[in-house]
């Protein structure tokens, strides 16, 4: 497979201490997740792929351009979605999808449940369907890579299950980066989880079941989403592993995703 990004030696902090350090990281072509804790890293380093960031050692390429000297013609064949993006508020969905320049709005519009709601105004719209549409306005960019921080941010469950078979079905045929909390209904490629800066799992051609162990004072635990590791990160535990049970996905229960097709 080809790669989309590649990293050597980068270094990044924070005033306040934070580090974040990747000895070497490649991004394949095809859907990539990055997965950790809260504060692990992860919009940071979308951060400085793009550009956005400039003040780390080490290097960077996306799409074959080093980040210092060509993160405009990264930015220009990059469409990125980050948690906090401000959408026009009076005007309706309908025409806010008209305005958009791509022949697939309207098909992604209708997969995403947005053409159910084509008279509100988007300002009318619940949290969850304006992610929805953010989600819409950078897919339906042509781009050579896609990179979506917390897509899955502000939805509730039926939301998350609907918007992740889109998002599986997109990483069928598109470039994508994801960062998110969420590991159960993505299916990506490859995935890679980050803890207080640093990559501590690659996982190649993932498909199923990811178990988190966890461990305080002698005392073990094993939890199977992000949100868990949270609550026991803050109680007290570290994360000492994360393992890849590859069962079938029809057992797991990830066909509502699209992860069996």
């Amino acid at each position: 497979m080809e790669v989309v990004a590649e990293i050597e030696n980068l270094f990044f902090r924070y005033r306040g201490g934070f580090t974040l350090y990747i000895p070497k990281l490649i991004f394949r072509e095809g859907f990539t997740l990055v997965s950790g804790p809260n504060g692990s890293g992860k919009t940071t380093l979308i951060s400085l792929m793009l550009g956005l960031r400039r003040r780390f050692k080490g290097g960077i390429r996306v799409l074959g351009h080093d980040v210092r000297r060509g993160y405009g013609e990264i930015l220009r064949r990059t469409s990125f979605l980050f948690e906090h993006i401000q959408l026009p508020s009076n005007i309706s969905v309908e025409k806010y999808i008209s305005f958009i320049d791509s022949e697939d709005a309207w098909i992604y519009a209708e997969e995403l449940g947005l053409t159910d709601h084509l008279d509100k105004h988007v300002d009318r719209l619940s949290s969850g369907f304006r992610r929805r549409l953010q989600l819409l306005t950078c897919i339906s960019k042509k781009a050579d890579l896609y990179i979506l921080d917390e897509p899955l941010s502000n939805l509730y469950y039926p939301g998350k299950i609907e918007v992740s078979r889109f998002i599986n079905e997109v990483g069928r045929e598109k470039n994508i980066i994801v960062s998110s909390h969420e590991t159960w209904s993505l299916c990506p490629n490859d995935i890679i989880f980050l803890v207080d800066g640093r990559v501590v799992k690659e996982v190649r051609g993932f498909r199923r079941r990811i178990v988190f162990r966890l461990e305080r004072g002698g005392e073990e635990m094993a939890v199977e989403s992000i949100g868990e590791v949270n609550a026991a990160l803050n109680r007290g535990y570290q994360l000492v592993d994360v393992d890849i049970e590859d069962i079938d996905t029809i057992l797991y229960g990830r066909e509502d995703v699209g992860c069996g097709d």
